[in-house]
């Protein structure tokens, strides 16, 4: 049953997955998987003008863009959002930016992510 939740939720962020996928293109660097997430770790292209806001990373279904290599701690926060993005799926791309309305510190996808990695 996991196994089948677990390929529901792959495909459910597989919108965001093809977003991550596009942006982390535009770091020029050629992705590595870990925990069976993509990741881009580059500051240039969408990871520098992330940088350039004040974020370490960003996360667009199963793949993390950064703008350098992340902490256990990073990491833990970004797996938060790819867990995320397979349970609201393309959902996501409207709940997140509305959540944030508020301010960033207070979107709760942000204060779960710090909950979960103990920030």
């Amino acid at each position: 049953m996991t196994a089948i939740l677990r390929s529901i939720g792959f495909v459910w962020a597989l919108p965001g997955t093809i977003i991550g996928l596009l942006l982390g293109a535009t770091t020029l660097s050629r992705p590595r998987a870990r925990d069976g997430v993509l990741v881009f770790s580059e500051a240039r292209g969408f990871g520098a003008l992330h940088r350039r806001i004040g974020f370490t990373a960003i996360t667009f279904g199963r793949v993390v863009i950064a703008n350098r290599p992340l902490n256990d701690r990073s990491w833990a926060h970004e797996l938060v959002h790819v867990r995320q993005w397979e349970i609201l799926g393309p959902f996501m791309i409207l709940a997140y930016p509305l959540a944030s309305v508020a301010g960033y510190r207070r979107n709760p996808f942000e204060a779960a992510a710090r909950r979960k990695a103990g920030a």
